[in-house]
């Protein structure tokens, strides 16, 4: 390997790769999502989401409620020590926009004051509370993606986009997170997929073998992904067909991957 040249790593994901966006800027993108999920409160509760095929709109803002009040309990725990129990439960009815938008505005306000470098713990073990910033700003923005699609809701950010910028920290995020997740390959998954946004920076080349592993940068994979950034991270998610992206090379290695995931 030449010098310079960026060596493939397996990120830690109690150890997040910020080289994208820093904890003040995911807050920010963070903040707006809470604005933005108040767009969905005249929809009917019982529409069908169809990324999330099990949930009706109901049962994806509940979903997100919870899931935010579990962060701030995490948060909020030191390594090692017990993590109290949820005490808060989703009302029934249109209480869940006000439930929702309470949750996350109390959990923007904690991870303000509070300091990205803080020990705390996540599902996997140990992390910091920049790791809860992040995962919850990624978390957010693609449930949001959710329910505008989900309602048709066409604004300043309609259901077919997520910020660019935000979309490429959630590309790593999501490499960064494929240990955790359990990432287990098919035995035809092997070789590299270069991802290459095309509405601003951001390139990865992925390492598909016994584990997933990543380098960013420019390099040739044996199949290239393009497309703007927030197409990539919802196809990542599954959220979006590979018809959505431009595909160059070996599009049945493409295909493998994204049916393993």
């Amino acid at each position: 390997m030449t010098p310079g040249t960026p060596t493939p790593q397996a990120h830690d994901p109690g150890t997040p790769n910020m080289k994208t966006m820093g904890a003040v800027q995911l807050l920010t993108h963070l903040s707006a999502e809470l604005e933005l999920l108040d767009a969905v409160r005249g929809a009917e509760l019982s529409i069908q989401v169809p990324a999330c095929p099990d949930w009706d709109l109901y049962g994806l803002l509940a979903h997100l409620g919870v899931v935010h009040r579990y962060a701030q309990r995490m948060m909020a725990t030191a390594p090692g020590e017990p993590v109290p129990a949820a005490v808060d439960r989703p009302p029934a009815g249109r209480d869940i926009h006000d439930w929702l938008s309470s949750g996350l505005s109390t959990l923007i306000a904690s991870m303000q004051a509070d300091d990205p470098d803080r020990p705390c713990q996540f599902w996997g073990g140990d992390t910091t509370v920049g790791w809860w910033i992040r995962r919850q700003a990624h978390e957010t923005s693609i449930h949001r993606w959710d329910a505008h699609t989900a309602t048709g809701h066409v604004g300043p950010i309609d259901g077919g986009h997520i910020d660019g910028g935000l979309a490429a920290d959630g590309i790593s995020e999501w490499l960064d997170m494929q240990p955790a997740r359990g990432w287990s390959p098919a035995a035809d998954v092997r070789g590299s997929a270069h991802l290459h946004g095309t509405d601003g920076p951001g390139e990865w080349l992925v390492h598909l073998g016994d584990e997933m592993t990543y380098e960013l940068g420019h390099h040739k994979g044996d199949v290239a992904v393009r497309g703007d950034r927030d197409q990539l991270l919802l196809l990542l998610w599954g959220r979006v067909p590979t018809s959505k992206v431009e595909v160059i090379g070996d599009t049945e290695l493409l295909d493998r991957w994204v049916a393993s995931l």
